[in-house]
């Protein structure tokens, strides 16, 4: 059985509209979004699930979700999404039990990556209330370029 992930992303510019559109067909037309595969990615990335929109999703230039996925966050299918919709995303992930937190940015190609390692994990300890405000402290240190 797979560990949650908790993912929460802006996406920002481009066809924010059409994206906006194809999120409510996913939660309309699903139970709950589940199993939700953008147009264009295999089955193999079937990992998007439980979609639901967070904040302010009617600023025209901007949309924010949070939903869940197996393990780790979907990141080929978001960057599929983001090059599809001409738009960038900035994506917060959590899944604490398998010692997965980071942040990632992706604009025109180029992905920005913070992820804190397994020893930066357990500096903040395992209770169930984890010092977000020092994860994200510890994040901030942590700046890499994918390209």
């Amino acid at each position: 059985m797979a560990n949650w992930c908790g993912n929460y992303i802006t996406f920002k510019g481009g066809d924010i509209a059409t994206l906006r559109k194809e999120f409510k067909k996913c939660i309309e037309t699903n139970d709950k979004g589940f199993g939700w595969i953008p147009e264009g990615l295999s089955e193999d990335n079937k990992h998007i699930f439980y979609f639901d929109f967070r904040g302010d999703t009617e600023i025209n230039d901007e949309l924010c979700a949070s939903f869940s996925s197996k393990w780790y966050p979907p990141i080929e299918a978001l960057v599929s999404l983001a090059d599809t919709f001409c738009c960038s995303f900035e994506l917060m992930y959590e899944e604490l039990g398998c010692l997965v937190y980071g942040r990632r940015t992706y604009d025109r190609g180029v992905m920005m990556m913070a992820e804190l390692d397994d020893s930066e994990l357990e500096l903040v300890g395992d209770d169930e209330d984890h010092d977000f405000d020092r994860l994200n402290s510890l994040l901030m240190n942590k700046q890499l370029t994918i390209a």
